[in-house]
């Protein structure tokens, strides 16, 4: 995913062994956001009222990166699976046309799809 000058590498979960990822799993000093799901978002004027207008929609991808120990600054991160999350905007005249090309089984799958 390209957002922001920035380029998010994902990896799909159903294609990396089990346990622990490959060492050779790093590219460009950063270790690959492993893709459990993903989920399109409605944002509405009001959060907590169901039938209040949508004014703009998200992807959610929630991802996974596998942390080795070391210590970054003063703080020690600990070996294994750290969880995370991160929201993209969609346009929302393309909304329909996305969410149509994700429910096409191999995308589904491909995105780990929940809709």
């Amino acid at each position: 995913v390209i957002y922001r000058r920035f380029i998010y590498w994902l990896c799909t979960i159903g294609n990396i062994p089990l346990g622990q990822p490959p060492p050779n799993m790093n590219v460009a000093y950063r270790k690959p956001m492993i893709l459990v799901r993903s989920q399109l978002l409605a944002h509405r004027s009001d959060p907590e009222n169901e039938d209040s207008a949508i004014v703009g929609w998200s992807l959610k991808m929630c991802y996974g990166n596998y942390h080795q120990n070391h210590r970054r600054g003063l703080a020690a991160v600990v070996e294994g699976w750290h969880a995370s999350y991160r929201e993209f905007p969609v346009d929302p005249a393309r909304i329909h046309d996305l969410h149509r090309w994700l429910m096409d089984p191999i995308h589904r799958d491909l995105f780990r799809y929940e809709g």
